[in-house]
């Protein structure tokens, strides 16, 4: 799978009628998705849980659909559908056999969504920082989530150089490189 999207958030207005929202975003699992209800009057946000408030449908590195449970928004709130993918690894590569270029694929998938998620919460500090009154202290802090932000662009393109160098010495075949 190609990972052809930067999004990964959306968020929705309630309507009083819509309880199915799509996504819009590849998730792996459901357990990856954060729903959250806005009240759009005050901004408060309530974390709903899954199961409880909201299922879904989809996922396996594609696009699906969260469902209210209890019933749909009303037009004072808004829902917001995150992806939060875990930072691991989960995936045990065998030394010898056949190499799996699918998982290998889905693998590499997941750390470009975990670096699309770490880009959109570096965005979200560097955005509330700046709404922050003008003070030397502030700008340190500016500087601070840019050169992270700065960080994780340089680890996506760390990442990328180690996808085609990979690439390089699969493209070479496996049964004359030693592993």
């Amino acid at each position: 799978m190609v990972t052809l999207t930067e999004v990964s958030s959306v968020i929705y207005s309630g309507n009083g009628v819509t309880t199915a929202f799509e996504t819009t975003f590849p998730f792996v699992d459901a357990e990856d998705l954060i729903v959250t209800e806005i009240l759009i009057s005050t901004a408060a946000e309530t974390v709903k849980t899954l199961g409880i408030d909201y299922s879904v449908t989809g996922g396996e590195y594609d696009i699906g659909t969260v469902t209210m449970l209890l019933g749909a928004p009303a037009d004072t709130k808004q829902i917001r559908i995150d992806r939060s993918t875990p930072v691991d690894q989960p995936t045990d590569f065998q030394e010898t056999g056949e190499f799996p270029i699918a998982t290998l694929e889905r693998q590499m998938d997941r750390i470009v969504m975990v670096q699309q998620e770490q880009r959109r919460d570096v965005d979200e500090v560097i955005d509330n920082v700046a709404a922050l009154p003008d003070s030397t202290d502030l700008s340190d802090a500016i500087q601070a989530a840019e050169d992270a932000e700065a960080a994780a662009t340089a680890a996506a393109a760390s990442a990328a150089a180690a996808a085609a160098s990979l690439a390089s010495i699969l493209s070479g075949g496996l049964s004359s490189s030693p592993v």
